[in-house]
C-alpha cells in the first residue's frame, strides 16, 4: 500500500482510522510531535502511569523523571542496587546446582527487584510467592494482549475472545489490588520530610496538591 499511496497513507480499521507511517526519517520527525503521543483507550488498561495518555501522561512522566533521580535511577550511586542484586541472582543459581530450570524467571525477578527497590522501597526474595504471582500476571497479561488489543480497533472482539479479555481484565486486577495494597502500607509509614521511594515521593506530592487546591478555594 505504501508503494502505491506513498509513505503517509491512513485506512479504515475496524471503526477507526488508522495512520500509516511507512520511512524511518517520518517515524522519528513523528515520534518527536507531543501532539501524536496519546495513546489508545482501553478500559482494561486504564491503570497508573503506563497507560495514561495526552496532558495527564506529560505531568506523570515529568514528575517520575524527577522522583526516580532523586532516588539514584540514572546515576553512578545506583550501580550498586544493580551490583548488589546481581549477587542474589547469582546465589539462587548456585543453589539449583545441576537441575534444570527457568533461566528467564529468574532474570524478570531480579530487574523486577532492582525496580521495586526504587519504587517500593524493597526487594523480594525469588521464592516470595506473592511477588511471583504479580510476575506471573504481568508476563500473561505481555502474552495475552497480542489477541486482547484487536478489540481496540473491534470491540466486538471482547465478546468474541471473552476468554482472553476476562483473563486480562482479571490479571490486571489482581496487579492493582497488590499495588494498592503496597501503597496502603506506604500511608502508615509515610514520613513527609523523608520519602525513602517513589510511592512516599507520589504521596508526598498528591498531598502538595491538595494543599494547593484548598488554597485556591
Amino acid at each position: 500500500m505504501a508503494t502505491q499511496y506513498g509513505p503517509v497513507f491512513s485506512m479504515r480499521v475496524g471503526g477507526k482510522v488508522v495512520v500509516v507511517l511507512n520511512k524511518y526519517h517520518i517515524i522519528k520527525q513523528a515520534f518527536m510531535n507531543p501532539h501524536i503521543s496519546d495513546r489508545p483507550l482501553d478500559p482494561t488498561l486504564q491503570a497508573g502511569i503506563t497507560f495514561s495518555s495526552g496532558e495527564t501522561w506529560k505531568q506523570q512522566r515529568r514528575f517520575t523523571l524527577t522522583s526516580l533521580r532523586r532516588f539514584g535511577v540514572g546515576k553512578r550511586s545506583f550501580e550498586q542496587c544493580v551490583v548488589e542484586e546481581a549477587e542474589c541472582l547469582t546465589e539462587e543459581m548456585i543453589k539449583l546446582k545441576h537441575t534444570p530450570f527457568d533461566l528467564r524467571s529468574l532474570f524478570t525477578n531480579a530487574t523486577s527487584n532492582i525496580i521495586c527497590s526504587v519504587v517500593f522501597g524493597k526487594s523480594y526474595g525469588y521464592s516470595d510467592s506473592n511477588f511471583k504471582s504479580l510476575l506471573n500476571h504481568l508476563d500473561q497479561n505481555l502474552q495475552l494482549f497480542g489477541t486482547g488489543g484487536v478489540q481496540l480497533f473491534f470491540p466486538v472482539m471482547k465478546y468474541i475472545q471473552r476468554t482472553s479479555y476476562k483473563h486480562i481484565q482479571g490479571n490486571t486486577s489482581k496487579l492493582i489490588k497488590f499495588i494498592n495494597g503496597v501503597v496502603k502500607q506506604h500511608e502508615y509509614s509515610r514520613d513527609p520530610e523523608n520519602p525513602k521511594d517513589y510511592i512516599h515521593d507520589y504521596l508526598n506530592e498528591i498531598e502538595s496538591n491538595q494543599e494547593v487546591g484548598r488554597a485556591h478555594t
